[in-house]
């Protein structure tokens, strides 16, 4: 059975204990990784971390619910390279699960992901997103693994969000710890990672989702407040067609790519 490992901060008691039990009554066994706390991390070590990626092309500074949350899953990595998997399933604590995850968890099968060991596997968490209509998935390019489908991304990878649920190889985890050395980059920098060589093409499915009301979200507060500081909104028309072109496009590319 593929391992799971569940990314928690170990003061979120009631979210960790929500997982737990929706896990157990599942019939699916996991183990909790210990997040890091941004807030609790001192000036001198944030200091010491070298951004890359994503946060270097904003006009604002990381959050540090967003360093703690990128250096946690460094632990999550660093957890999966002692067992001897070659695939792990890494959840954050508020994803929402059904029979559809457990049966997919259930019946992996590392032989249907053979050759694809340098792929990255999102099994959802887009919900509630305006960006995700501008994901190109393709039409005629997929794997269908442990019965759920996963289609490649043929663009738009900027557009993809969060890193609450996605499969990674043994090859991917030991790219991202070796990039991580060099740079901190956020946990769902997935473009950034994909042109740092860490895996060479990103599918997607849909089967797990995420909570749409965000209230109890320990980073989106904090970014939205940041970006809503340094960005004035645009104009909603102006908006409205950009959005709509921009949609447009990505349908097109999902049709011929």
């Amino acid at each position: 059975m593929l391992k799971i490992f569940i990314i928690s901060l170990k003061r979120d008691e009631k979210k960790r204990q929500e997982i737990e039990k929706k896990l157990n009554s599942l019939g699916l066994g996991f183990s909790f990784v210990d997040a890091i706390d941004g807030k609790l991390l001192s000036a001198s070590e944030i200091s010491h971390l070298n951004f890359a990626g994503k946060i270097k092309q904003r006009a604002f500074d990381p959050t540090l619910g967003e360093i703690g949350c990128g250096l946690s899953h460094l632990i999550a990595y660093r957890q999966f390279e002692s067992t001897s998997d070659e695939w792990a399933c890494i959840l954050e604590d508020d994803v929402i699960l059904d029979e559809r995850f457990s049966s997919f968890i259930k019946n992996f099968n590392a032989q249907e992901l053979s050759g694809h060991q340098d792929c990255l596997f999102i099994l959802g968490g887009q919900d509630g997103l305006e960006s995700r209509r501008l994901i190109s998935k393709s039409l005629f390019n997929y794997i269908k693994v442990a019965g759920q489908v996963f289609r490649k991304i043929v663009g738009g990878e900027r557009h993809v969000y969060r890193a609450c649920c996605y499969l990674v190889s043994r090859k991917i985890a030991n790219n991202l710890l070796s990039v991580s050395k060099e740079s901190f980059f956020l946990a769902d920098d997935w473009l950034y990672l994909k042109q740092s060589n860490v895996f060479q093409q990103i599918f997607i499915s849909d089967f797990v989702a995420h909570p749409i009301d965000l209230s109890n979200s320990t980073l989106e507060p904090e970014r939205q407040a940041l970006q809503s500081k340094v960005f004035a909104e645009p104009p909603q028309l102006l908006k409205t067609i950009k959005y709509f072109i921009k949609v447009v496009i990505a349908k097109l590319r999902s049709c011929f790519l």
